[in-house]
């Protein structure tokens, strides 16, 4: 287990959240580098750096990027990555408010807030972008994107194994014609993961000992 930092549940995180990342980082052998992947405007980015990361690795596609990189741009420890994680790299990809169409390199329906703006950003597959590149723990909150996003990351998960905490509500994965969170707990079972807590909306994965 990782040593024992303990950080401040921050205003705007849910108590629960707060509580299921607190757990997942319990459950990491080292604390080298963690992934928020769907940084938003960095409020678990600001949590993480107090659980005693040496590196984080901040993504987020959206609008809110430029609030992330006014609060982290300056920071020695935080990559920020203004992108998609998907399972394929370098290319643009919509990016828009709830509705309509099946985004099929994110792995599930990808939907935002109605505060978003449509546009075009660019996907990224993580194994690509950070090519053997050691991580402990995966944070995703992608609304929907959760599968592509671990598909681009393939190869990370098989050679860090690295603790995945992730959100896998219904209503996120199987959101109008996405195949359903079930796809989502098969791959990571492909992969040798086992579940080590579900509770709200999110599951936590663990590679076994």
């Amino acid at each position: 287990m990782g040593a024992a930092n303990h950080a401040a549940a921050p205003k705007h995180l849910p108590a629960v959240k707060f509580a299921h990342i607190e757990f997942a980082t319990s459950l990491c052998t080292h604390r080298r580098c963690v992934v928020d992947g769907g940084a938003h405007r960095g409020i678990v980015t600001g949590l993480l750096s107090g659980l005693g990361f040496e590196h984080i690795i901040a993504v987020e596609p959206g609008p809110t990027f430029t609030r992330l990189h006014a609060s982290f741009g300056g920071m020695n420890n935080v990559t920020l990555l203004q992108a998609a994680l998907g399972r394929v790299h370098n290319q643009m990809v919509w990016y828009g408010p709830p509705i309509t169409t099946v985004r099929p390199n994110f792995g599930f329906k990808l939907w935002y807030a109605d505060s978003e703006r449509p546009g075009d950003v660019r996907m990224v597959r993580f194994d690509d972008e950070f090519p053997n590149h050691p991580v402990d723990l995966v944070k995703l909150d992608l609304e929907g994107g959760e599968l592509g996003a671990l598909q681009g990351m393939a190869n990370t998960l098989a050679t860090s194994r690295p603790v995945v905490v992730c959100e896998t509500a219904d209503w996120v994965t199987h959101h109008k014609d996405g195949p359903g969170r079930h796809i989502l707990f098969e791959y990571m079972a492909g992969l040798w993961y086992r579940i080590a807590r579900t509770f709200d909306n999110d599951t936590v994965w663990e590679f076994p000992p």
